[in-house]
């Protein structure tokens, strides 16, 4: 009876600890999922914030030109009316009334009145150019407010996505925290990496490629960024699940925000969130060749775009089931492993 007990209070302690892991996988996928979408909000914002501040500089010195051109046709005003007050004159007027000379005085009326028709059009011109400036001046008001609101939300998207960040190092810390739960860990990123293989070629046999038989392709494609490998490819025995895992690409250290570029021409076969990989771009190049950029804090292209050769892409994050920000990436050929080593030495 004690052991049927026993072995009843077991199974009960085993499920109730499966379902606390559970639990904090869903909380974990969750966060991470909280996570993008809050980076993709700072991220928006700070290009909002970049172009505003382009188009006012830009509007500033327009600005600037305008009063520049405004001061010039002033000062050509001037000399004009300086030029004008010469036929007013009493002893000028006399000349003109007492004169015999007809056709002299049809020529000065004509002079007087060609000046004061050009005088006309000119403060005309400079009354438009001031509407215009003054009309500059609301808009870059406008701007600017826009702008300081701007920088508001973005103080508030940046401290919850500090939280939000926080939050899931956290729960990283937790599931890695047992064996059970980093072996939960370890499955997610296989279920991850299986919809990557839907994207980039199909196919979830493994199939390591000889580096000799890929040796020439390292000619043709550059590598996405410079950074230092950190997470080897290929078979590696695993103490914490002592087991045997197979990665399926690197993983390399680099700054945050950093620019990620194509290997290669090619189209975006693939541009989303995957589960465990955080933000990915799968790009399809000639050939049958698949390159896999994942952890981005940010993705440039959409699925379906054409993308060039060491065009940028998007740049280095920690989305996804990584605690510092890193580049994950993977090369495939005719569904076959290829090791992206060599690109980075």
């Amino acid at each position: 009876m004690n052991k049927v007990l026993i072995a009843a209070l077991f199974a009960c302690s085993t499920l109730c600890a499966q379902q606390k892991h559970l639990t904090t996988i869903r909380d974990l996928n969750k966060t991470e999922y909280e996570v993008g979408q809050l980076q993709e909000k700072v991220d928006n914002i700070n290009s909002s914030l970049k172009s505003a501040e382009e188009a006012i500089m830009n509007l500033e010195i327009q600005l600037q030109f305008q009063m520049q051109s405004m001061l010039i046709k002033k000062k050509l005003v001037q000399e004009k009316l300086k030029d004008l007050v010469i036929y007013s004159t009493p002893e000028r007027l006399n000349f003109l009334i007492t004169t015999e000379d007809f056709e002299a005085i049809g020529r000065s009326e004509a002079v007087i009145l060609r000046m004061l028709k050009k005088d006309m059009q000119d403060y005309k011109v400079l009354e438009e150019e001031s509407n215009k400036i003054n009309s500059t001046r609301d808009f870059i008001a406008k701007e600017k407010l826009k702008l300081e609101e701007d920088r508001k939300n973005y103080a508030i998207y940046l401290e919850e996505l500090k939280l939000a960040r926080d939050k899931k190092k956290q729960l990283l810390e937790k599931v890695k925290s047992t064996s059970q739960g980093y072996r939960a860990l370890v499955k997610r990123l296989e279920k991850g990496g299986n919809q990557i293989s839907y994207f980039a070629g199909g196919g979830n046999t493994i199939k390591k490629a000889s580096a000799k038989k890929y040796a020439g392709l390292f000619n043709s494609i550059s590598a996405p960024l410079k950074g230092k490998v950190i997470s080897r490819f290929g078979r590696i025995w695993d103490p914490k699940i002592k087991n045997w895992t197979y990665n399926r690409g690197i993983m390399v250290s680099a700054d945050y925000g950093k620019e990620v570029r194509s290997i290669a021409d090619g189209h975006v076969s693939f541009s989303g969130w995957i589960l465990g990989y955080g933000k990915v771009i799968i790009i399809k190049h000639k050939d049958g060749l698949f390159s896999v950029y994942a952890h981005l804090a940010r993705g440039i292209f959409n699925t379906g775009d054409t993308v060039s050769k060491g065009s940028v892409i998007g740049s280095v994050g920690d989305s996804g089931s990584v605690e510092e920000s890193s580049l994950y990436f993977e090369l495939r050929q005719d569904r076959n492993d290829i090791d992206p080593t060599p690109l980075f030495y």
